[in-house]
């Protein structure tokens, strides 16, 4: 019911939010499988969703483009990963896309 009344852009956002948590989460307990099925199964696909190619040619190249040395490595590309998202997830709060406004609707794109 909630998501009937919620749009693409909130949507959109609040999965950022939990893909976000979930990967701090598996990084915070150095989860390597978990961090990778994030990145590549679940981040990907969000990204080409919400059109941030940046994301998505930063996931592409940890997951595809050259293999890590390391498992430091790995983490590291992990971390800058999470500092990326991060900032998308700000820029995407501060822009008020997806964001109830006073009256209860919905800024952004898309159908309320």
């Amino acid at each position: 019911m909630l998501h009937r009344s919620m749009n693409s852009a909130q949507l959109l956002h609040l999965a950022l939010d939990d893909l976000l948590a979930e990967l701090r989460h598996a990084r915070r307990n150095g989860d390597m499988g978990r961090m990778a099925l994030i990145v590549w199964c679940e981040l990907r696909p969000w990204a080409r969703r919400a059109g941030e190619a940046e994301v998505a040619e930063r996931v592409a190249a940890i997951m595809v483009h050259s293999p890590h040395a390391s498992r430091a490595d790995f983490q590291r590309e992990v971390d800058a990963l999470i500092e990326l998202l991060s900032r998308v997830l700000q820029r995407r709060q501060g822009s008020g896309l997806g964001q109830p406004t006073a009256s209860g609707r919905a800024t952004g794109p898309g159908p309320t």
